[in-house]
This record gives C-alpha cells, structure tokens and sequence, in this order.
C-alpha cells in the first residue's frame, strides 16, 4: 500500500507498516515495504511523478515494467494535456505527479478504478492512501458514519453518490478521474469515458472472432510478462478457465509457476447443504488437460461466518458490499508463501465480453425487428426459465414502460428491506422518469455499460485489491482490459448476440483451448463460494444471538434488525438463491452490524 501527506513536511503516520521513501518541499511519500515491487519513480527539474501498480501499454506501445513507463510518461507532461497522457495508459495503477514549480500535486486513478485511492483533510494538510485504514487511525476520534454509503451498499438500484465511504470526513476517488490540489483547494476531473457508441464494420463474421481472440490473449499473456510464479482463480466457469488455460498454455513455455485457487463444498455437506454440490467436476477437467498447474482447493473448514466477516472487516476498517471479497484470505495467505505477486482473476466477464447477448432482444424490440426476436425469445426464456407470455410482457414494460413503477411506488423502490425506514427516507432518490424510454440504437451497449459500472461490480474490484496489496500482492482482471473492452463495445451487437447459443463471442475464441464441456456448457451446477451456508450454519445460533445484542444495543440504527431476524428463520433451510429473502443481501447487512459495532467498540 502508499500513503502521503501534502502540507506537512514531517508528518509521519500512525500505520507501522508504513515506511518514508522520501520528502520533498511539503510533500511525504510513504509505502510498506510489501508493495515496494509495484511502486517505481523518476523525476526532473519540474516533476516528480509515481506510479504505483502495473503498466502494460502507454501510446500504442508495449511496456515491459513501470521504469520503461515513467521515463516516456515524465518526457510529454510539459507538451501535452494531462487527461490526454491519462487516456493512452492501459493498466492497473495510481499515478502521482508533483510539480516542485508550483508545489501543485495530480493524483489520477487508472480507468475502471482497480486500485483504490482514499483522502481527507487533517489540519489543512491533505492526506491519500491506497488503504482506507490508514486514513481511519489519523482520524479515528472525530470520524463519522456516512449513512449514504450504508444506503448504497445496501440498495437495490444502482444510486450514484460518487467518492464516498463508510465514514463521512475520508472520500475515494472515482475511476477514470484524477485529483488536483493546488493552493490548498481540491479539483476533481474525470479524463476518460468508455465510448460505446463507436462501431466498426468488418468484412466477415471470423474476423470478428479472430480479432477478439488476439485482444483476449493479449489482455492475459501481458498480465504475466516476466513473472515466475502465477495465480488464478479457478472456478470452472468459461471465464475463470479461458484465463488459467491460456496461461497454463503459456507457462509451459516459458517455466513459469501456476497456482489455480477452487472453492469447494465440504464432502459432510455434499448433498444436504445448499448448493449441494461444487465445480470440481470442472476445474478437475481443467487440470486433466493442463496438469503443469498446480491445483489448490479452498474450503472454509470448522470457520464460521461471523469469524470470517469479522478478519476481513479489521482488516479493511469497513464492510465491503460482496460477500466474496470475505473468502480471499486463505488463497493471499498461501500465495505469499509462494512469492506470488500477481492473482488473474475471471470476474467481470460476465458483465461485458462473455455476457449471455440476452440485452440484444431489448434491441430489436426498440428498432421494431420482429421478424427476428422469436430465436431471442426461446433463448431467455430457456435461460430464465419463464414462460413465453412473462418474458414478452417483461421485456415490453422494460422497453416501452420504464419509470411507471418508480412512479405509482415512489418509496419502495430501490432498497433493500433489510435497511431501516429512517435511512430509506433520508436518502431515497424518486426520479420521476418518462413511461416511454428514449430508443437508443446501441441499447445493448448501453445495458453491458450499465452492468460494467453497476456499484457492486466496480466495489468489489477494487476492495480486491485493496485486501490483496496488505499481503504484497496485485488482483489483475484481464477480462477487463481496457483496449478488449473498447474492441467488444466496437462489434455490431448483431455479431455479438447469437440466438443459438449464449457467450457466442468467448465460447468462438476458445476453441481448442478449454474442454469441451466448459466451452459448451449452459449451468453452473454449485456456486463460485460454495461453502457460504456451510459457514453460516455453523454459526446460526451465534448469528441470532448477535443481532438481538445489536438491536439493543447499537447508536447507528441503520439496519432493521427485526426483519433481519425474520430472513434469519427463513435463510436456515434455503435450497435456491431465488425469491426475496437472499443469503447476499441478508450478509451484506450481517458485516455492517459487524462493522458498526466494531466501530462503536473503537475496535476497528
């Protein structure tokens, strides 16, 4: 992790695990020493600049390390606009500028935001840090809870309130922005937008498919460039295995170490226990095919799941929105053990580059194609299990009726009913939208956009990395890339979408690479985190025990804790994730008791 000070020349902070790398003018740069191998820096007689993470292109061209970078980047400063520098870096980074001719300083983070990057006022100095602990213990006696970010956390909808965090005096810069300060005032801009609306025309269907492969393959094999030892997640997904295939294809090659990481469900749950079942019978067909990787299966055995929040929420100074960035412990315990740097995970796949297609049949309803949805139509419905009748209606109210809902039930929208009613009504947002949406040509684009930037997606990426960066370790989501997902976005969403079979563009790209009965298959037999209602039976009682002590016992209400004791009852004995009452949103409110408390204890 890095931390700094602006203002204060000799300002140490309270975190041990932060050493001083240097002092220049009023400005302090302080890092621990497990991340020293991601944090590169050079100056001039004008700047000082640094970057923190990992660069893989800058300009259209390739970058072997950070130092390469710097020396480009630090050359074009003078000449060129900074959102425009900003824009041609593809990585996973902070970038720090500081101009020792107007003492003026730029912090920018990189594009969809994979490294967090917090700051707050201390005695008019501003302070930053890639880990909001760090900020919590310079403040701890004045800070505050931040119930809009509870409101969030907890919401239904996708509700915007840009840079905050659990407590109310530290903010987080958003992605794709950077941070000016400059005569001791704060400016923030954003440099950078995904376009999606720029589409190009090839020739033929397979070039498409060809073109995707290269950019893919590229995403993944510059992640790993010059790293000995490798990780990955291992799920036995399509995404998860097009990942450890092509780099356990790789590293045959190049004597590389890799590591596959499996959750797994207990042998004495097997059968009896939700979800009754895992994925090993997949990523076993992966270590079939590829057996130079070295496969390591994850099962939170005798832990129970208040023992598991608890570890992530001190170690975090906050409760993260996704249950699975509370299961990543024991996989960055055994990485460090294995001088492993870099973890390739397959998260985000699903919302852009190897997303269903279903959105492409809101698009031929709005551009009135009919003669072509009715092989949509079967898929979804397939998919979702619905009947015909349901799905049209569905996606007609969808398409032609947006926003009538949100009108005639202004205040139950958009929250979880796990909130309490006083947080619901201090934060609750009613806009009043039009009962007949705009058509929007590229509306496929514009739903995988949406779930791109859904608030929960982009929380738990980099909450990742900021749990994975304490033990010296750097979460990479290729799947993510920037310049894949600019290519993705580019494709005619008529050769994205197949009626003939779902993630058409990823199963096409890896052929050959996956089995078989990964490329082609259509379930997911068990869960990414198979173990949740093993883990939370073993602490059921505990469970209930625990939200009656906070019902009466806790100063910030901001969880019903009646309702939650009502889904606990039901929870008990699930046998699905359908329905209202979900094991996700009822954990979610679960680790912000937790965290509340701890707070409240000053135990955080």
């Amino acid at each position: 992790m890095i931390a700094g000070c602006f203002g204060d020349a000799d300002y140490n902070f309270n975190d041990s695990n932060l050493l001083k790398e240097f002092s220049i003018d009023n400005f302090n740069y302080f890092q621990s020493q497990k991340t020293q191998v991601f944090c590169s820096n050079t100056s001039n007689n004008n700047y000082l600049v640094l970057v923190f993470g990992e660069i893989y292109r800058f300009k259209d061209l390739k970058i072997s390390n950070n130092s390469d970078f710097l020396k480009l980047f630090i050359q074009d400063i003078d000449n060129t606009n900074i959102s425009s520098l900003l824009k041609k870096i593809n990585g996973e980074f902070i970038i720090i500028i500081y101009n020792k001719l107007s003492s003026d300083l730029i912090i920018a983070r990189d594009q969809l935001g994979f490294i967090p990057l917090y700051y707050t006022f201390k005695n008019s100095n501003l302070l930053f840090s890639s880990h909001l602990k760090v900020l919590y213990k310079e403040s701890s006696s004045e800070i505050k809870l931040n119930e809009k970010w509870f409101f969030n956390g907890l919401s239904d909808r996708n509700l915007k309130n840009i840079g905050t965090t659990a407590f109310s005096n530290i903010n987080i810069l958003p992605n794709a922005h950077y941070l000016y300060f400059s005569n001791k005032k704060i400016t923030i801009h954003k440099y950078w937008n995904l376009d999606i609306d720029n589409i190009h025309t090839q020739s033929k269907v397979k070039s498409y498919h060809q073109s995707f492969k290269e950019f893919l393959t590229n995403s993944i094999l510059g992640r790993i460039e010059n790293k000995s030892n490798i990780a990955c997640e291992l799920s036995g997904g399509i995404d998860s295995s097009t990942i450890a295939c092509t780099v356990a294809d790789n590293s045959k090659k190049n004597n590389q170490d890799l590591f596959a990481f499996s959750h797994v469900l207990e042998n004495s749950a097997k059968d009896k226990i939700f979800p009754y079942n895992d994925e090993q019978d997949f990523s076993n067909l992966v270590i079939e095919k590829y057996p130079n990787i070295k496969h390591i299966k994850l099962s939170k055995t005798n832990q129970g799941i208040l023992s598991i929040l608890r570890i992530t929420i001190k170690k975090l100074g906050y409760a993260p929105y996704n249950i699975y960035n509370y299961y990543t412990s024991e996989l960055l315990d055994i990485c460090e053990n294995q001088n492993i740097n870099t973890v390739l995970s397959g998260h985000g796949g699903d919302q852009v580059v190897s997303n269903q297609g279903l959105a492409y049949l809101k698009e031929l309803i709005y551009k009135f194609k009919y003669s072509k949805i009715y092989p949509f139509i079967l898929q979804t419905q397939q998919y979702y299990g619905i009947s015909k009748f349901k799905l049209l209606i569905s996606i007609f109210s969808q398409v032609y009726l947006s926003g009538l809902k949100n009108l005639l039930k202004k205040n139950k929208f958009a929250t979880s009913k796990l909130l309490s009613k006083h947080i619901v009504k201090n934060n609750i947002k009613c806009h009043k939208e039009s009962s007949i949406s705009k058509r929007n040509i590229n509306t496929m684009n514009k739903g995988l956009h949406q779930m791109l930037y859904y608030h929960s997606n982009m929380h738990r990426i980099e909450v990742s990395n900021e749990i994975s960066l304490l033990n010296g370790i750097l979460y990479k989501y290729p799947l993510l890339d920037v310049e894949l997902l600019k290519y993705y976005f580019s494709i005619p969403s008529e050769i994205k979408a197949n009626p003939h079979q779902t993630r058409h563009f990823i199963r096409e790209a890896t052929k050959t690479l996956l089995p078989e009965q990964i490329r082609t298959r259509n379930d997911k037999t068990g869960s990414t985190i198979p173990s949740i209602q093993y883990s939370y039976l073993l602490d059921y009682d505990e469970i209930t025990e625990f939200i009656l002590y906070c019902n009466s016992n806790l100063k910030n209400q901001f969880i019903d804790c009646n309702k939650m004791l009502e889904w606990h009852k039901v929870l008990k004995n699930r046998t699905n994730n359908s329905g209202e009452i979900r094991m996700t949103t009822f954990l979610k409110a679960l680790s912000n008791l937790i965290f509340i408390d701890l707070f409240e204890r000053g135990q955080l």
